[in-house]
């Protein structure tokens, strides 16, 4: 192996040293890119999206023409003497009521809000002066149409409010064949007056 003389060292080294210092220069300008991309992804502005705005419900009263329309839900507002604004009060604030007697009579009553209606009981007793209780009990008007249906208590006693009239009281019970009872069939009439106390009838004998 030839010696080098110190010349040719100076100049290796030089090489190297070279080499070493474009092999940073290069490793400095990437680094000087990276840094600025990195930059401009921290400074580039970011879209703010507002939050969805969520209707608050009305915190005052429902007003009824705001609901949903059914039959159901009209007739209840009928009864209770609500109407809505653009609808007519019926004459005399009177709500008509169709009734329907046993799926073959079919009628209306009139029910005013100033009814003078009286509260009547009646007593119903068999031929052997024992309280007939649990017997259907049926208030016909004078048209045969009914307007009124109850059944009477273990004491034989029934009550219902009723409006100045005639009316005709049907009082039917079967019994089970081992009862050794017969069914009760009963139709009369009874003249209920005008008063501002309840109505107390006469007892009723029924076979």
């Amino acid at each position: 192996m030839s010696e080098r003389t110190g010349t040719q060292l100076l100049l290796d080294l030089e090489r190297k040293v070279d080499s070493l210092t474009g092999h940073v220069r290069n490793l400095d300008n990437t680094v000087k890119i990276l840094l600025s991309r990195f930059n401009e992804k921290i400074t580039e502005p970011v879209a703010v999206v507002p939050p969805p705005v969520i209707p608050q419900p009305d915190k005052g009263r429902v007003k009824f023409e705001n609901l949903p329309k059914t039959n159901k839900f009209d007739q209840l507002k009928s009864k209770a003497g609500i109407f809505d604004e653009e609808e007519e009060m019926p004459a005399d604030e009177e709500i008509q009521e169709e009734l329907i007697h046993k799926g073959k009579q079919r009628g209306r009553r009139v029910s005013s809000k100033n009814s003078n209606r009286v509260a009547v009981s009646q007593q119903i007793f068999d031929a052997n002066a024992n309280p007939i209780g649990y017997a259907s009990v049926e208030i016909l008007n004078e048209a045969g149409i009914q307007v009124k249906s109850t059944r009477t208590n273990q004491n034989g006693r029934w009550n219902l409010p009723l409006e100045p009239g005639v009316y005709t009281i049907n009082i039917s019970k079967r019994y089970s064949p081992n009862s050794g009872k017969s069914a009760v069939e009963s139709s009369y009439v009874e003249d209920i007056s005008s008063s501002s106390k309840p109505i107390e009838l006469d007892a009723r004998i029924v076979e």
